[in-house]
C-alpha cells in the first residue's frame, strides 16, 4: 500500500511539474531588462565579496539595547488566551 502511495504521489508530483513548465514564453528583445538571449541583471555582488564584507563587520550586527527595548513589546496574554469567534494571528517568531 506504501508502495502504491509513494508511485501515485509521484506520478501526480511529475504531471503537476510538467504542466506548470511552459514553452511558450514570449521574450522581447525590444524590453528593457531583456538582453539578446537572456534577462540583464544588476547583481554584481559575490560570495567573495559578501566574505569581505563579513570579515570587516563581524557576523552579527552591532544594536544598541535601547533600540531593541523600543520595538520589543510584552504579549497580552489575556486577549491570546480569549475563547473568541474573532479570528487572530499570534505571530512568535524571529526576524
Amino acid at each position: 500500500m506504501r508502495v502504491l502511495i509513494v508511485v501515485f504521489s509521484t506520478f501526480i508530483f511529475l504531471i503537476l511539474m510538467s504542466s506548470s513548465c511552459s514553452s511558450q514564453v514570449i521574450f522581447n528583445v525590444n524590453k528593457q531588462h531583456h538582453d539578446k538571449n537572456n534577462f540583464k541583471t544588476n547583481v554584481t555582488a559575490s560570495m567573495l565579496n559578501w566574505f569581505k564584507m563579513m570579515s570587516k563587520e563581524g557576523l552579527y550586527p552591532e544594536i544598541d539595547p535601547d533600540e531593541i527595548e523600543s520595538i520589543q513589546q510584552k504579549a497580552d496574554l489575556a486577549k491570546l488566551n480569549l475563547d473568541s469567534q474573532i479570528p487572530g494571528a499570534t505571530w512568535i517568531s524571529r526576524s
